[in-house]
């Protein structure tokens, strides 16, 4: 699944749902006008034996005067299933959170 978002605010909320296996790896790339960066990593806890759902949000600042467009590249490891990947253009606010 693939999609362009147009920029309009400096600012982006993005959602990760996503279940684990044990043992696991996560990493959110930010592709721009002005190149690529690494905006989201995460991995598995050293000993870790139980599958687990994972729910993260954050905000992500982007320069409007350098970029028009994103695209997000979300890799996760085998076993990881994405449940949803949600991203919008604007501060994120409580009910992002629910």
């Amino acid at each position: 699944m693939s999609s362009v978002m147009p920029i309009t605010s400096n600012m982006l909320c993005v959602s990760l749902n996503l279940s684990l296996p044990a043992t696991f790896s996560v990493n959110v790339d930010l592709l721009t006008n002005a190149g690529s960066k690494t905006v989201y990593a995460d991995y598995n806890v050293v000993g870790e034996t139980v599958e687990s759902d994972m729910l993260t949000i954050f905000e992500l600042k982007v320069d409007t005067t350098q970029t028009d467009f994103v695209q997000f590249v979300v890799s996760v490891s085998e076993g990881t299933v994405i449940r949803n990947v949600d991203i919008q253009n604007k501060h994120c606010n409580s009910t992002d959170i629910s």
